[in-house]
């Protein structure tokens, strides 16, 4: 499978700017996402991102040791340029999403 990779605003301009959706670090096992519930963008490519993290579809404390997440909820790193949309894996829809 080939995913194009981008930063996490790409992902929900290009599906549509609809959240929930789900994504994942190019470098993560396929055990772990992120479900992006709320984005906050002025200016494409970059804004803010929170979400929750997820292993084997499971909420995790995955990004704890942020403190940012920690206060907010927004998400580390949404605008490098490592993440892909993981919507048609799985024939998942991410319309049904489980949010925590």
């Amino acid at each position: 499978m080939t995913n194009e990779i981008l930063n996490i605003f790409q992902i929900w301009d290009k599906q549509g700017r609809k959240v929930p959706f789900k994504v994942r670090r190019e470098n993560w096992h396929p055990r772990y996402e992120v479900i992006v519930e709320k984005i906050e963008c002025e200016k494409l490519p970059y804004g803010k991102a929170f979400g929750h993290s997820t292993e084997d579809g499971k909420s995790t404390d995955f990004f704890n040791h942020d403190s940012r997440y920690r206060k907010t909820g927004e998400i580390p790193c949404a605008g490098s340029y490592q993440w892909y949309s993981t919507k048609n894996e799985n024939n998942e829809n991410n319309e049904k999403l489980t949010l925590f």
